[in-house]
């Protein structure tokens, strides 16, 4: 996986300049990316909006989000091996918006590492934070289901939508649903 990562990275970029580069009638006026598609940041050079396209739920993200603070905090990585059958992983975390009563088990199962270089941990991390600076970030989820985390996960970006196929034309801010 991190050949494949590093591959993508040091591969895509170029082509991906040169086909912006030749799109220019007419240019786009956005790139929906993936937020593991690093190499879509190109489009900054020629000033197109990038909006990524988060296809996990808003708590995944938020719990991505927070993997950092979680790393500082002392959390993540595990110390040794037995933190994974001790009970350790129960561990309430009450510090993350828009969340309660998560346990360090409801992370992803990345966090179940003892490398403190772990290449998952620091590749999430990387992209949530390539997300924060995207022109915005399109979730699909539904405000009745994760009203709370969205709330919570607003402020993280510069421009929040939501995908609510209960209201396709309702627009907020600042969170935009779609």
């Amino acid at each position: 996986m991190q050949l494949l990562r590093v591959g993508v990275d040091q591969k895509l970029d170029d082509p991906f300049s040169d086909l912006l580069d030749n799109l220019n009638n007419p240019q786009p006026t956005c790139i929906v990316s993936d937020p593991y598609m690093t190499f879509t940041t190109a489009a900054e050079k020629f000033g197109i909006p990038i909006l990524m396209l988060s296809t996990i739920p808003a708590s995944a993200l938020m719990l991505c989000n927070q993997l950092s603070s979680a790393r500082d905090k002392g959390l993540i990585p595990l110390k040794d091996e037995s933190f994974l059958t001790n009970g350790y992983l129960e561990t309430t975390v009450d510090w993350i918006p828009g969340m309660k009563d998560i346990r360090l088990l409801d992370f992803p199962r990345i966090i179940r590492t003892t490398d403190p270089n772990d290449f998952r941990i620091n590749i999430v991390m990387e992209v949530m934070e390539k997300a924060t600076k995207a022109s915005g970030v399109v979730i699909h989820t539904f405000d009745a289901l994760e009203g709370k985390v969205l709330g919570a996960l607003s402020p993280c970006f510069l421009m929040f939508m939501q995908l609510d196929h209960s209201n396709y034309y309702s627009i907020t801010h600042p969170m935009t649903t779609l």
